[in-house]
């Protein structure tokens, strides 16, 4: 390793020639390495046990079960404008009110993930009075430019699917 080492160390350049390694390890050798393009890579040992050498940050998995008030009036669907950050500005399917789920009819379920959640998602068929939040109404042609995530594409998706809504 030593011998390896003295090929490419400059003695009168110590500072430098260390910022640059840590600056290698910072940019090339991260939990996904880019061996391809770094400069050192014929004396790396490293490039061959990569699972040995990278770190893995796992990340938790949050199982979340959600239950979602579809409301169709006048060709129209209720959705709800999202203010909080991480949605901000974008429209979902709106939430029950507490324990409605028992009382309404059931329209099937879909799973959903996203970064670290998993999403059960329940339908069920509600009237305006059964959300938590307030809503509005969309047409086919409004659901065109309105700001929606995937995860309420795939709802209308599968309303359409049931001839329930955009069919």
């Amino acid at each position: 390793m030593q011998r390896k080492a003295n090929e490419f160390l400059n003695l009168n350049e110590s500072f430098n020639h260390n910022q640059a390694l840590i600056d290698l390890g910072a940019l090339i050798c991260s939990p996904k390495p880019k061996c391809a393009i770094c400069p050192l890579n014929p004396y790396c040992l490293g490039k061959n046990n990569l699972e040995k050498h990278t770190l893995k940050k796992k990340q938790e998995i949050i199982q979340e079960e959600r239950y979602l008030g579809v409301v169709i009036k006048n060709n129209q669907i209720a959705l709800e404008k999202i203010e909080q950050k991480l949605y901000f500005g974008m429209h979902h399917f709106p939430d029950l009110k507490e324990n409605l789920e028992f009382k309404l009819p059931f329209l099937g379920a879909i799973k959903h993930s996203h970064t670290k959640f998993k999403l059960n998602l329940n339908l069920y068929l509600a009237a305006t009075k059964d959300l938590k939040n307030p809503i509005n109404f969309y047409s086919l042609k409004d659901l065109e430019t309105l700001p929606i995530s995937s995860m309420t594409l795939k709802i209308l998706h599968f309303l359409k699917h049931k001839n329930l809504f955009g069919g």
